[in-house]
């Protein structure tokens, strides 16, 4: 999997820096994998309104992102809906809620991609955690 260097946009608006690594991940993969790793893993009933919560404010900051650079209000734009789809955000969100909550999904399809994502992630989040903790020392 390839790391893709998040902008400084994406950056200021990430609201928890710490994830930074997952995002870097999730950018770097093509829309084929994106797509693979996206069906083979599902939301526990569970986790569910939560999962269904924190996706409402990830797509509400896309939507903020959006309007900023088309320079519209995204709830009036009949552009924004089109965007919102071909954007795989939604895709995206499954993926970053994976990788920070690894326990609230499951993996319903074993694939190399989907295993080597979800590893690749809880490593980068250990090495970020154990920086953390080296400079707040």
């Amino acid at each position: 999997m390839d790391w893709c260097e998040p902008t400084e946009d994406e950056k200021k608006a990430l609201r928890n820096k710490e994830d930074l690594p997952i995002i870097g991940v999730i950018k770097g993969l093509n829309s084929e994998d994106l797509q693979l790793i996206y069906e083979s893993l599902a939301v526990k009933d569970e986790y569910r309104k939560d999962y269904m919560e924190t996706q409402t404010t990830w797509i509400s900051d896309f939507k903020g992102y959006w309007g900023v650079n088309h320079k519209q209000d995204p709830d009036t734009s009949p552009e924004f809906g089109t965007d919102l789809l071909n954007s795989h955000e939604p895709q995206r969100f499954r993926l970053y809620y994976a990788a920070k909550y690894p326990e609230r999904v499951e993996v319903r399809k074993i694939h190399r991609k989907t295993l080597d994502f979800l590893i690749e992630t809880e490593d980068a989040l250990k090495v970020v955690k154990a920086y953390h903790s080296l400079i707040q020392k």
